[in-house]
């Protein structure tokens, strides 16, 4: 019997061409297929298509729908760029093209997909929209809202185009009208949870809450894991100061996005004004992920790796700066704690502005600032300032809380101990901070009108430190406001200090000066505004824990309305005149 197997001769199905009229057939029913969601038959009958005319422009192209539809979008853009080579005047191959690169963030080529779209058919439906939100990620605010508004005029009835012509408007700061553009989508659709949710943040931006609120509310109704809705409901009740009601909303947020960064962010603002620094400082942390896009704080590129509390003695360290120079003040009383965990030399890195005061009286080996980072070689770690307070565990009761921990330079002091005049009493006025500050237009008072009921206390004279916004103000005071102005004579903090030194009370609003006067142990009287309050003052305290025994908080009572506080304010300043006169 023979060994050898018996071999079947393998026969091919012979391949039947397709016609015009059979391909016509076979791409009507893969769209139907594809229509029908059913897209591995299509995918199939698009392939067979392909394979007896690979320049069939529709079968790259819906092909190419259905790649984009799986996520394969380097694949998605092959086949549709194909179909346009083979059909270039097409406008839904441009389209589909362009949104596939918008998915992408390839926003300049999809404004070119869609810019083409319409050189060939002007009233192509869907494009405007697509081509204002496209040039709204570039700021291109008022192409935009031209796009938008071209959008409503070839379709009225279009919810999206008033829903994005309000958010572009919004941009612009343009509240009243982008609130008409919310309101005429949700006429044409109430169910458009996009629509209140932006809705809702134009009535937060400008204070009105309760509307704000009843919004986001709306948005949830509709759409129950809409994560930005539960975060913004939670920055409205932070901003009103009902902390315990943000917290509760920041925590649904993340339940639905644990990976929202922003949300946790806020939630470690929320729980440190509550005074929870344990969990707060550890949701700090997210100021600097990556995923962070609002306000993110960067990571220094240094030559040695960050410090997460290992053994200091004998060690070297570079404490890096971030946020604004109060945080800097704020967080410089960690340097002596630094050389007790034994470090054996602290490099200070600082704004420019900063360097002077810290270099004398900081506890710092080196203060430098950041241009002279060069200089930083062979250290042994580095962190943060900001997150000194969770390398050391920092809570309400333990806050290094001796007081003065900066001093001013004695020869500046003299300096300026000459330009200061003789007086019963000298008190520092500081009543705006920077423009640039995101809560500036609530912490700043409006002008120096405001401390008008300060100037009827005899025997004070008022001294501005005012630097930047509002010293033209300090430089023309009305006749009826005494106040001599050195701040437009003041270079740096290290002279800003020496004045301050030698005063006997300073005024101000929320900005760096709090900081300072706190740190020389002067008595300081801080304004808080009613919304946005720093976490840094805690709630309903009138005093303040890292600035025991000198710092006074005077909290506004109403929204947007100082005139009760200052009430406040005169009244306990007489009772200081008083007091100090004795």
């Amino acid at each position: 019997m023979s060994n050898k197997q018996s071999s079947k001769k393998i026969r091919k199905t012979p391949r039947v061409a397709l016609t015009p009229t059979t391909t016509v057939a076979k791409l009507n029913l893969a769209i139907k297929h594809h229509q029908g969601g059913r897209l591995a038959e299509a995918e199939r009958l698009y392939r067979q298509i392909l394979e007896w005319d690979p320049g069939h422009a529709d079968a790259l192209h819906l092909s190419g729908l259905i790649a984009h539809h799986r996520g394969n979008n380097e694949v998605a853009i092959g086949l549709i760029t194909k179909a346009i080579n083979m059909q270039p005047s097409d406008p839904r191959y441009y389209y589909n093209l362009g949104v596939v690169l918008q998915g992408q963030d390839r926003m300049n080529e999809a404004i070119a997909c869609y810019q083409k779209v319409i050189s060939i058919q002007p009233d192509y439906p869907g494009v405007y929209p697509n081509l204002g939100a496209a040039l709204q990620t570039q700021d291109r605010l008022d192409e935009a809202i031209s796009c938008f508004l071209k959008a409503i005029s070839v379709q009225q009835n279009d919810a999206k185009a008033y829903s994005n012509l309000g958010f572009a408007l919004h941009e612009k700061t343009r509240f009243e009208e982008a609130i008409l553009c919310y309101q005429q989508a949700l006429l044409i659709n109430p169910d458009h949870a996009e629509a209140h949710y932006n809705l809702g943040n134009t009535f937060q931006k400008q204070s009105r809450y309760e509307e704000a609120i009843s919004c986001y509310q709306k948005a949830l109704l509709i759409k129950p894991d809409y994560a930005e809705a539960y975060y913004n409901l939670g920055n409205t009740f932070q901003e009103q100061g009902q902390s315990e009601e943000a917290i509760t909303y920041y925590r649904q947020a993340l339940s639905i996005r644990p990976d929202y960064t922003e949300v946790r962010f806020n939630l470690a603002l929320a729980l440190l004004c509550l005074g929870r620094f344990d969990e707060g400082w550890i949701c700090y942390e997210a100021r600097f992920d990556k995923n962070k896009t609002e306000h993110s704080t960067e990571i220094p590129d240094l030559p040695c790796p960050r410090w997460l509390g290992e053994d200091l003695c004998g060690k070297s360290i570079i404490v890096w700066p971030e946020q604004g120079m109060g945080d800097e003040i704020q967080s410089v009383r960690y340097i002596p704690l630094l050389k007790k965990l034994g470090a054996a030399k602290i490099a200070l890195v600082c704004k420019s502005p900063l360097k002077s005061l810290f270099h004398s009286s900081s506890g710092a080996d080196l203060v430098i600032t950041e241009p002279e980072t060069v200089q930083l070689a062979g250290y042994d770690f580095w962190e943060f300032q900001m997150s000194l307070p969770l390398r050391f565990k920092t809570n309400v009761k333990n806050i290094p809380d001796r007081l003065p921990y900066l001093a001013s330079d004695k020869s500046k002091q003299k300096y300026w101990s000459e330009q200061l005049p003789v007086a019963e009493l000298k008190i520092g006025l500081v009543w705006k901070g920077s423009k640039a500050h995101k809560n500036d237009a609530q912490r700043s008072l409006p002008g120096l009108a405001t401390l008008a009921p300060l100037w009827s206390i005899p025997g004070i004279t008022f001294i501005s430190l005012q630097k930047g916004q509002g010293e033209d103000e300090a430089s023309h005071p009305p006749t009826d406001q005494p106040l001599i102005h050195l701040g437009a004579r003041i270079e740096d903090f290290s002279d800003t200090a020496a004045i301050v030194s030698q005063l006997d009370l300073v005024i101000c609003v929320d900005t760096a000066i709090a900081h300072l006067a706190g740190a020389l142990g002067k008595p300081c009287w801080v304004l808080l505004p009613s919304a946005g309050t720093d976490w840094r003052w805690l709630k309903d305290r009138e005093d303040s824990p890292w600035y025991p025994n000198s710092m006074r908080l005077f909290r506004q009572a109403g929204k947007i309305n100082w005139d009760e506080t200052m009430g406040r304010l005169a009244d306990a300043l007489v009772k200081f005149r008083h007091a100090s006169t004795k």
